[in-house]
């Protein structure tokens, strides 16, 4: 009989926890599975006592890692030595405790804030170190690109199978939808359904890659695939759209009397990049 995995999925009532616990229902989990979404409510990761008291209780084999202080571009702006102190710190524990109690893969969620502001496109995981990221995020930036550098320290001091993913902007269900602390679509989203101007706060015009986070989790799900090290999501050969195209877009999306989709977007992630088994 297969020794049953025992999954721990921490910021597992987010944006992407939700995604992946709908997947999950909806596939079925598998009979050697066992699924556990946590959020703050069940323990506080900036704590190490409350962490390996909550590893204790539920013995995870696998961890996806995905709790995180998270926000817009107003909110990193504001808070961006609370994003490095709480999610350093975050990240730290989770891993640590992690290798503490024998966790046998650790899968944890990045952001695309981590590459370096002056690069060229198009962008892949090689090059995340190549320089500082944009100042308006440093904070999380640095924070979430040490998720790195900790996995492989852990690999070669300890052998431990710890790695990344980094998705592009993911949106979807259970996002935040305030405009000042969430991300840009999900903002105009926002804007849109309480019939507010459309404008992008950017004057200038900027490209973003979007990814629906049903479709991230489906992909992320594939237990049948295994990574050797960090992947990242943006699709190279696909160019992202103008943010001002997506006003039109959202705009539509919100006229109930239109049979369209809730949001168009590009397929930013093929189906033949897997990114990680369980």
């Amino acid at each position: 009989m297969a020794e049953t995995k025992v999954i721990l999925v921490t910021g597992g009532t987010g944006l992407i926890g939700n995604g992946i616990k709908a997947a999950v229902e909806k596939e079925g989990k598998r009979a050697d599975e066992e699924w556990h979404f946590v959020s703050s409510k069940d323990a506080d990761l900036q704590n190490r006592d409350a962490a390996e008291s909550l590893f204790e209780k539920i013995k995870p084999t696998h961890v996806i890692h995905l709790a995180a202080m998270v926000g817009g571009l107003f909110r990193n702006l504001k808070h961006n030595l609370d994003f490095f102190r709480v999610n350093s710190q975050i990240n730290d524990i989770v891993l640590s405790t992690s290798h503490k109690f024998g966790v046998k893969k650790v899968v944890s969620c990045i952001a695309t804030c981590i590459f370096p502001d002056k690069t060229t496109y198009p962008i892949d995981e090689s090059m995340l170190h190549n320089g500082p990221p944009h100042d308006s995020y440093f904070g999380n930036s640095f924070a979430r690109r040490m998720i790195d550098v900790q996995n492989k320290g852990y690999h070669m001091q300890y052998g431990c199978n710890f790695t990344s993913v980094i998705p592009t902007n993911v949106f979807g269900p259970h996002d935040n939808f305030n405009f000042e602390d969430g991300h840009v679509l999900s903002g105009l989203i926002r804007r849109a359904f309480d019939a507010e101007d459309l404008t992008a706060p950017n004057p200038e015009t900027a490209a973003r890659d979007l990814e629906q986070n049903n479709p991230t989790v489906d992909q992320a799900l594939d237990r049948d695939q295994d990574i050797p090290a960090d992947l990242t999501a943006p699709n190279p050969e696909t160019a992202a759209r103008d943010l001002e195209q997506n006003n039109p877009t959202v705009d539509q999306a919100l006229d109930r009397d239109q049979d369209i989709p809730a949001v168009q977007t590009h397929d930013l992630w093929p189906r033949s990049t897997i990114i990680r088994s369980i």
